[in-house]
Formats: structure tokens, sequence, C-alpha cells
């Protein structure tokens, strides 16, 4: 992950959470929808041969898509892994377990 994408998804994460503390849902989910844009935005720019990379982050941008309730985000990013065949096995159970 570039270091701006990096940073920017630990830093919408860790803002997601501090709004869950006090209470606010609406900006918690604003924040993890930026974190899962950051995410996928990385495993989009990935080289084909980043298997294992692109299978861990895009199942991290998958999950964070749902905490962020874009569920129609979740899901077509959900289906474009499923569809890679070189998504690891591991991590396409995984996501088939999201939905």
């Amino acid at each position: 992950m570039s270091s701006n994408q990096y940073h920017l998804s630990q830093d919408s994460i860790a803002r997601a959470e501090a709004s869950l503390r006090r209470g606010d849902v609406q900006e918690a989910c604003a924040a993890y929808a930026d974190a899962a844009r950051a995410q996928e935005q990385f495993i989009v720019a990935l080289p084909p041969e980043k298997v294992r990379t692109r299978s861990t982050y895009g199942l991290s941008a998958a999950t964070l898509y749902l905490r962020a309730d874009l569920l129609d985000e979740a899901e077509r990013l959900v289906c474009s892994l499923l569809a890679d065949q070189r998504v690891e096995e591991s991590i396409r159970a995984e996501l088939r377990d999201l939905f």
C-alpha cells in the first residue's frame, strides 16, 4: 500500500472508531467508507502477481464497506474478488461468509 493510501486508511479507521465511541454512527460510517475506498484504490493498482496482498486488502476493504453500511459497494467488491480465481481460497471463504 502506498504510504499515502496506508495513512489515509489508518487515519480513517481511527476516526471511525473514535466516532463510534462518541456515538456518532454517521461520522463513523463516513470514515469507514473513506478507509474502504483507499484500500480498494490500492488493490486496483496492484500488479497481478501480488495475489496475497490483493486478497488480504480486498477482504479488508469489503469489510470496511460493510461497516460503512455501503452494502452495494461491499457486494460489488466481493463479487469482483470472487470472480478472480487468483484470490486465495482462504480469503474466498471469508468473502463468502461476509454475505
